[in-house]
């Protein structure tokens, strides 16, 4: 029981102390308009929060900005303002065993950590409020942001900094490289949001990508990313890390975003085409496709990819080539809407030739080619595009009817249906559909496929109804019902 009265009457001293010790310090705060600072800031706080429209943002700014530099202690103040641990321990004391009847929304409001926080939040939109014109506290900000012991007092510091503009781009470097800095993350993304206000921090940023510490590497990669500043210097050092096991990518998408200053990473790139790691040498592939470079340099460098067994890498290869050769389809757009077998028929051209005429839709021949392809997609677009020409030329129709034999299911379906499409060959096709009705994997494409050749596939129909009542039934009276309709149409229709 005395300990409880001994805490009370220690709290209850505090509070008065405090209040005090406040109403003092309210009546010597600075003001402008009749307001204080402290009520100017907090009501801002409101405002910016979506808590309080009036008094006017604006002209709360405005009456902030009149104070100007003799805010500047108490914003410190409020800024590096935190609760302190003693108060949490007597906030769970004041709400778990104090009785009731000496609860008070006073003590619990000054316990709570909530004027703390407020004081804090006011401090920062200070200095947003004051922007340059806060360059005087610029000594005071660097050591809050300094202190590793309370790292939340250290961000606010780092916030309260980029509102300061260019002038605190010094002390935000020196607080980056610091050996015990926090919250070094924070001040890559300050400087990277300040644009070319941080071009004092480009060398330093340089070196940093070299650092031991990968995550600091890349912390200061996507810096100079974001800002893009200073490209005949920061390009080559990009350069000498674009093999990195690690940050590769984020180093050859750096130096991809640089464009026109790209240049002297281009030999780094080529050479990462051999690289061992397939990973990198990708990259590297797909950043000299993204870069518009003329073919002489880089061509038989991407045409020795195509070599390789790794099908990432020949289409990343393909894919340059193609931009590489023809740089005007790239620039309408249109090399982006090309099918793989597209790439593939240029990128065959370019082993062949390095000048000269190219063209853009391959030949037959070169398409019945593309369907032994290790790529499947290149071999389905080859079926669909052989019977669309079909019709024109027996070589593709006859193509389509080797695939049916003998060749994987999606090969065999896709070539059945692309025959069966364009109506091609049916005493040669529908023989084989029959046979693939006793196959329970083929079964249904083959239906369809009958159902396509209409009036053509009467002669499967015995065939067909065989499957009645199975668990094809439905497709089946379907396709029935097709090849009856059209060989109905087709008499009605003869004179």
């Amino acid at each position: 029981m005395r300990r409880r009265q001994v805490a009370i009457t220690l709290i209850t001293a505090i509070v008065l102390g405090t209040s005090c010790a406040l109403y003092i310090g309210w009546r010597s705060e600075p003001s402008s308009h009749g307001y204080s600072l402290g009520h100017l800031l907090a009501t801002y706080v409101h405002i910016y929060q979506g808590h309080l429209t009036t008094p006017g943002w604006q002209d709360t700014r405005q009456y902030v900005r009149e104070i100007g530099t003799n805010g500047l202690p108490q914003m410190l103040r409020w800024l590096s303002e935190e609760r302190a641990p003693w108060k949490a321990k007597a906030f769970d004391f004041h709400e778990k065993q104090l009785p009731s009847v000496l609860k008070t929304k006073l003590i619990h409001d000054w316990l709570s950590g909530e004027r703390e926080e407020l004081h804090a939040k006011a401090g920062v939109c200070g200095f947003e409020i004051l922007g340059p014109t806060a360059v005087p506290a610029l000594p005071a900000l660097e050591r809050i942001a300094l202190d590793s012991n309370h790292p939340a007092r250290s961000a606010r510091a780092i916030d309260a900094l980029k509102s300061i503009g260019q002038d605190a781009v010094p002390a935000l470097v020196r607080i980056l490289i610091a050996p015990n800095s926090t919250n070094q993350l924070q001040v890559f993304n300050v400087l990277g949001s300040m644009g070319t206000n941080a071009g004092p921090a480009v060398p330093v940023l340089i070196e940093l990508i070299k650092n031991m510490d990968v995550d600091i590497a890349a912390s200061a990669l996507n810096t100079l990313d974001a800002l893009l500043l200073s490209g005949a210097t920061v390009v080559p050092a990009i350069a000498e890390i674009v093999d990195h096991p690690r940050l590769h990518d984020l180093a050859i998408s750096t130096i991809v975003d640089y464009q026109s200053e790209a240049g002297p990473a281009i030999p780094r790139l080529v050479q990462c085409l051999t690289n061992i790691d397939q990973d990198i040498a990708i990259s590297a592939a797909l950043a000299l496709a993204q870069l518009g470079l003329k073919a002489d340099p880089v061509a038989p460098v991407l045409m020795g990819c195509l070599k390789t067994r790794d099908s990432r890498l020949r289409q990343a290869a393909m894919v340059a080539l193609n931009l590489c050769l023809l740089p005007e389809l790239w620039a309408t757009g249109a090399q982006r809407e090309k099918s793989g077998l597209q790439q593939e028929w240029l990128a065959w051209q370019a082993t062949k030739k390095v000048h000269g005429e190219f063209t853009e839709q391959p030949p037959v021949s070169f398409i019945v080619k593309s369907l032994a392809s290790s790529n499947s997609s290149v071999r389905l677009e080859a079926i669909t595009d052989l019977g669309q020409r079909g019709r024109d030329s027996p070589a593709a129709a006859r193509a389509l009817i080797d695939c049916l034999d003998d060749h994987p299911f999606e090969i065999a379906v896709g070539a059945a249906q692309s025959l069966s499409e364009s109506r091609l060959e049916p005493e040669l096709v529908i023989p084989v559909l029959r046979g693939w009705l006793d196959l329970p994997d083929f079964r249904l494409p083959a239906i369809v496929c009958l159902a396509e050749y209409g009036e053509r596939a009467r002669a499967a129909r015995p065939a067909l109804r065989k499957y009645l009542g199975g668990p094809e039934d439905k497709v089946v009276r379907a396709a029935l019902g097709v090849i009856d309709s059209s060989e109905l149409e087709r008499t009605v229709a003869r004179p």
